[in-house]
């Protein structure tokens, strides 16, 4: 298995992230008994990005440590557990920038602009919601299937975040995600203290605009000023995508799990005409049949080799009317049959 790993400066569009969060997961693996090595080496990563905590490594390897760490620990919200558990300072240079913060309204502003630093084809973005501050994460990279533990581990950072000015005192007034409810959502609840809700359009954190009022223990405008150059130096090269079919591609991936998406679907979502966005598309070279072709083999290849669940119902997860048809379309894209296909991986 390769172990090469990706430098800070990327000149291609894979999305990273800083190896800082992987020293999070390393401590929270040695604290649990599993074996770190092992889970990394099978997602093709190395123990030596641990030395090196502002090098960028390939997110796709690393949330394929968590569902490696899901699976060996049997705790299938793993991404929960080790976010209840996470500390902010395993983000590293934002995570020192937020904690040094004035307040936490500073501290959740600082996380906003730098967060692309942080982790590239990503952001977080703060919105009015019913009165109310709802900070919502959005991954563009539609190539990265199995989300749930990202989102669930990033929604927990933030409320530490939070809940370091309180003294761990305080809870968000909600928590977004746009994935199904598991069967064990329950501990959502008592992880966040509030109330959780699932298949929303975005993952997101609900907390009182008079929250970002209060005062950050660790405030030191000294340290932080040169957090900031230092985090500006090393990654003033990282952009958010904002091509329009890496959001569609994004939006049609979140849709499968509430039905068949439709174009008419996908515009009304991003608040435009669909023959807009049909142009759009064009001039960027992609239909809108073929991101949802593309999603939906993505998908089926992540149903086959990451669930139990049989070919009737991953047919009917991607929106086929009939199994025979699934099968048919799965042949044509890598010219076995999907049980075939699973039979061999």
């Amino acid at each position: 298995m390769s172990m090469n790993n990706l430098s800070p400066f990327q000149s291609d569009n894979t999305t990273t992230v800083l190896a800082s969060v992987a020293s999070g997961f390393a401590n929270y693996a040695d604290a649990s008994g599993l074996d770190k090595e092992d889970l990394f080496d099978r997602a093709g990563l190395s123990l030596n990005v641990l030395q090196d905590p502002n090098q960028s490594i390939c997110l796709k390897k690393f949330l394929d440590i968590l569902d490696n760490a899901a699976l060996t620990s049997g705790d299938d919200n793993f991404g929960l557990s080790l976010g209840a558990d996470f500390k902010p300072e395993y983000l590293g240079l934002i995570g020192y920038i937020a904690l040094s913060s004035a307040t936490v309204g500073d501290a959740i502003y600082s996380i906003v602009q730098y967060f692309s630093s942080f982790q590239n084809n990503s952001s977080i973005k703060v919105k009015p919601y019913k009165g109310l501050i709802s900070l919502e994460y959005q991954l563009w990279d539609a190539s990265i299937i199995s989300r749930r533990h990202d989102a669930e581990l990033t929604m927990c950072i933030l409320m530490n975040i939070v809940k370091r000015a309180y003294e761990n005192q305080w809870a968000p007034v909600a928590v977004h995600f746009t994935h199904e409810k598991p069967d064990s959502g329950y501990l959502h609840s008592k992880v966040f203290h509030s109330d959780i809700e699932f298949n929303k359009d975005c993952h997101s954190i609900i907390l009182r605009a008079s929250d970002l009022d209060k005062p950050m223990p660790g405030y030191d405008p000294h340290l932080n000023s040169i957090l900031v150059r230092t985090l500006n130096l090393l990654h003033k090269n990282h952009e958010l995508s904002e091509k329009t079919s890496d959001k569609v591609s994004n939006i049609i991936l979140n849709m499968f799990s509430k039905g068949y998406p439709t174009l008419t679907d996908v515009a009304d979502h991003m608040g435009i005409p669909k023959w807009t966005l049909s142009r759009q598309l064009n001039e960027e070279g992609y239909s809108f049949s073929t991101l949802v072709e593309k999603t939906r083999r993505d998908l089926a290849c992540h149903y086959l080799m990451k669930t139990s669940m049989n070919i009737s119902k991953i047919s009917e997860m991607l929106g086929y009317n009939e199994t025979s048809s699934f099968t048919h379309a799965f042949t044509r894209w890598f010219g076995v049959p999907p049980k075939k296909w699973r039979e061999n991986m």
